[in-house]
């Protein structure tokens, strides 16, 4: 039957996501920086994952995380302005915003010639290069309508690289 909005459970999540919210939304803008000269991406606004003070895995899952959890909030309806700090729309622009900076520093949305940090299947390849992928493109698939082209295609060959990447793989298990 699972969790529903009406009953005292349900109602109860839905008042720690919406208090969860408030804080993401705060440590995003707080913790992440907003850049608008990624390679190839030059002029359109992105939290760029933090390479520099941090390992791949501590620069590109926060961010991940943080869109997965953002965009299954306002896809679900759940996300409250008043609760959040923000309105919906900016809501959405920041959740873009990570978005975009785990997809414009994927390997295949970098510049073939670039010499600095990026992650994926082919830079830092791991299964956990694929779970933020995965992370990322959902968190896009639930705002799709939302997002701008330069997102959309940032995105969609993302996860074309990534799930490229496994062809003629041998499970290891």
């Amino acid at each position: 039957k699972g969790v529903r909005s009406n009953d005292t459970f349900g109602q109860t999540l839905t008042t720690v996501l919406q208090h969860e919210a408030r804080y993401e939304m705060k440590w995003v803008a707080a913790e992440q920086t907003l850049v608008t000269n990624l390679p190839g991406w030059e002029g359109v606004e992105c939290y760029s994952p933090r390479f520099d003070a941090y390992n791949y895995e501590c620069a590109v899952r926060p961010l991940t995380g943080f869109a997965y959890g953002m965009a299954a909030m306002l896809k679900t309806g759940i996300y409250s302005p008043v609760v959040g700090g923000l309105p919906r729309d900016e809501a959405i622009h920041r959740t873009e915003l990570a978005i975009r900076g785990v997809a414009f520093t994927h390997t295949v949305n970098m510049p073939p010639d670039y010499r600095g940090h990026r992650w994926g299947q082919g830079a830092a390849q791991s299964w956990e290069a694929a779970y933020w992928c995965a992370q990322a493109a959902q968190a896009a698939w639930w705002l799709w309508d939302d997002l701008s082209s330069e997102t959309k295609r940032a995105v969609a060959k993302m996860v074309e690289h990534d799930a490229d990447a496994f062809i003629g793989m041998t499970v290891p298990y």
